[in-house]
């Protein structure tokens, strides 16, 4: 089974566009630790997440999709408010990440754990940026952000 799709290695020279993070979002307060991301290189999305065994890496060539958008019924609201809910952030402009806007990936490269699954991805930029993120516990983390020279 083929965990980086074809349309990702093939990104290599093409400019990062976007990056969404997805956070859980409760009583107004994201929970920035950990979540999906989404990166748009060269008009292609990708949406980085934890597998659903828990330890690997997935990636969809798809943007994410809020499961409580609006409107939401009473029930939904409900557990919303109650329970907190999935929610993304476009940081494109933001820090770090906003550096990595308008930069050509140079490389992809996957991480693996000691039984062959794999379970990061280190994606770098033609100046020495640098994003590695990896899934630990059923979550997907940031585990390195690095802006290019």
């Amino acid at each position: 089974m083929r965990v980086v799709p074809l349309s990702l290695t093939n990104a290599v020279g093409a400019t990062v566009q976007c990056v969404r993070r997805v956070h859980y979002v409760f009583n107004g307060r994201p929970d920035t630790d950990f979540g999906p991301v989404e990166v748009t290189i060269g008009g292609q999305v990708f949406l980085f997440d934890g597998a659903p065994d828990g330890e690997s890496l997935r990636i969809a060539e798809q943007a994410w999709e809020d499961p409580f958008s609006e409107p939401l019924s009473e029930e939904n609201q409900e557990f919303v408010e109650n329970s907190g809910q999935w929610t993304a952030f476009d940081v494109s402009t933001v820090g770090l990440w906003a550096k990595l806007i308008g930069e050509p990936l140079a490389d992809v490269e996957t991480i693996t754990n000691e039984d062959g699954k794999t379970t990061g991805i280190s994606l770098r930029t033609t100046h020495g940026g640098l994003v590695r993120f990896g899934v630990m516990a059923d979550e997907l983390f940031l585990d390195d952000l690095v802006a290019p020279d």
